[in-house]
């Protein structure tokens, strides 16, 4: 490969990847429901928005729960599974895929296993 896109990478490796979902499911039943007069008066039936979207259910998180609570137990869950010690920790990548997420600096402390504040 040549160009700018060559990347070279030394003393690296990947030991875990690991998900975290959301324990709190709501179904696209849930939603018809709630968008029900939406749907009758824009001359739709109930199921459009799961044919549409192909979603059958969406997973969100508990209330006083946030996406960055999430990320730091999958980075922690990722951490365990790797056997590694957390100090010899460089980097970790949070690819959580959200508008929050978007603008997020996370860096490593020693007394927290993951600490991720947002960007201003």
């Amino acid at each position: 490969m040549s160009g700018n896109i060559t990347f070279r990478h030394h003393d690296t490796a990947v030991l875990a990847v690991t998900a975290v979902d959301a324990p709190v499911v709501k179904t696209s039943e849930e939603f018809d429901a709630i968008i029900g007069d939406s749907y009758t008066r824009n001359g739709l039936r109930p199921g459009m928005l799961a044919k549409l979207a192909g979603i059958s259910e969406r997973r969100w998180w508990p209330e006083g729960t946030s996406f960055v609570d999430g990320a730091i137990e999958a980075g922690s869950k990722a951490i365990a599974e790797a056997g590694v010690d957390p100090n010899r920790i460089g980097l970790l990548v949070n690819t959580s895929v959200s508008r929050k997420t978007w603008n997020l600096r996370c860096r490593w402390a020693s007394t927290t296993p993951w600490v991720c504040r947002p960007v201003a």
